[in-house]
């Protein structure tokens, strides 16, 4: 017998104000027969703050994201209605929900949006940069390192890019981001959004790492300002410029050293890389 479908429905819920829950998204809240949420004892408090009736909250995490759908995915072949809703805002946007999102349609249980709050959304809307095309990039690398090359590979990008950013790394993440952008690059910061204390501050990315130089709580989502193309900046093949320097007569260890020092990547991994290409002289 082939189990019947049920319907899984996606839902923004509150970044902070309760009063921007919609009443369909209240609906689909109160007639679920089960949640599927991020941090189930925040979403435990948000049904009493709404005086919903307690209904079975399954943890839905992104660590263990695929194997926590599966248990979703049993009611709804069951032909249960589960409400999948992360700590706030759009589920999926940065936060779990894709996993569960694709195996619900490889199986052809629908997949209904109950549109609402989102931090990407907001951000741009009381951003300069807001009205045009953009970038989510989402989170940057946690490590410093990381989070350069990956500014370096977004520096020409001419329109606007939101991003998330972890209050604790804040003053970090502007740091590289000066460096890296330049301290003239217009950003709009925005922080606690739609809570007590929300900040919404638009300056140079300088002023801003000024401004937030001391850390700041809660949660933060950065508007850059697009870039302009660079024409001395171009993409390097690192194999090829490996293989150039060492047929040009440099050992495996200067060609990593000169490779690092043109490119920022690590010099024991070209060291390495450029041993390994090196032919053979056997």
């Amino acid at each position: 017998m082939t189990p019947r479908s049920g319907l899984l429905r996606v839902v923004a819920t509150p970044l902070g104000n309760l009063d921007d829950l919609s009443p369909r998204a209240r609906q689909a809240l109160e007639t679920a027969d089960a949640l599927a949420a991020e941090d189930t004892r925040r979403t435990g408090r948000l049904l009493k703050q709404l005086g919903i009736s307690r209904k079975p909250i399954l943890s839905y995490f992104a660590p263990k994201e695929r194997e926590k759908a599966r248990a979703v995915r049993a009611r709804l072949r069951k032909g249960e209605t589960v409400a999948l809703v992360t700590d706030g805002g759009t589920p999926g946007v940065s936060d779990p929900g894709a996993v569960l999102v694709e195996m619900a349609l490889s199986e052809g249980i629908r997949v209904e949006p109950i549109p609402g709050p989102s931090a990407v959304a907001l951000a741009l809307s009381v951003s300069p940069e807001g009205g045009r095309p953009f970038v989510f990039e989402g989170f940057l690398p946690a490590k410093s390192a990381a989070r350069r090359r990956r500014l370096e590979e977004l520096c020409e990008e001419g329109r606007p890019i939101v991003l998330y950013e972890a209050p604790h790394r804040l003053p970090a993440a502007l740091r590289d981001l000066v460096d890296v952008l330049g301290p003239d690059r217009r950003g709009t910061i925005v922080r606690e959004a739609t809570k007590i204390h929300e900040e919404v501050r638009v300056g140079t990315l300088e002023e801003l790492a000024a401004r937030f130089r001391g850390g700041v709580r809660g949660e933060v989502v950065l508007v850059l300002e697009g870039g302009e193309p660079n024409p001395d900046r171009v993409r390097v093949d690192v194999g090829a410029l490996l293989d150039a320097l060492v047929a040009a007569g440099l050992s495996p260890e200067r060609a990593g050293r000169a490779a690092a020092a043109a490119t920022g990547l690590p010099r024991s991994r070209l060291v390495r890389r450029a041993r390994e290409r090196r032919p053979d002289t056997a």
